[in-house]
């Protein structure tokens, strides 16, 4: 068995080799699946596992649906209720509005933050 260093281990020869070995693959291209059902973000914008298939020669017709019915599993995907097309689910775009609320909430708080430096 061979030993493998840890990224933050003493003496690491090449950390950003290290690195790359911690990459799960398979969850890189399964996001690339759902990046591209994003990149046309429109809410009536459904896609069928052949349109996405297409857009990922290396993954086959079974992958990406695979792939979406994982996406579905946790609601970040939605199927369309009488034909075999899906769109981004309701929960991802939840998780969306949280993130840049939260933003939003941090950019205010800043801008509170400089105006009270800049008392006249």
């Amino acid at each position: 068995m061979q030993n493998e260093q840890q990224p933050d281990a003493p003496g690491a020869a090449n950390e950003e080799k290290t690195n790359v070995s911690y990459i799960i693959e398979s969850l890189v291209g399964s996001l690339a699946v759902l990046k591209a059902m994003m990149e046309d973000l429109s809410p009536r914008q459904y896609y069928t596992v052949a349109e996405l298939a297409e857009r990922f020669p290396e993954f086959s017709n079974n992958k990406v649906y695979r792939i979406i019915k994982t996406f579905e599993s946790v609601g970040w995907v939605e199927k369309h209720p009488t034909s075999k097309s899906y769109k981004i689910g309701h929960d991802l775009l939840y998780l969306s509005h949280r993130y840049f609320q939260k933003l939003h909430e941090e950019v205010l708080f800043y801008k509170t933050e400089i105006n009270s430096f800049n008392v006249k």
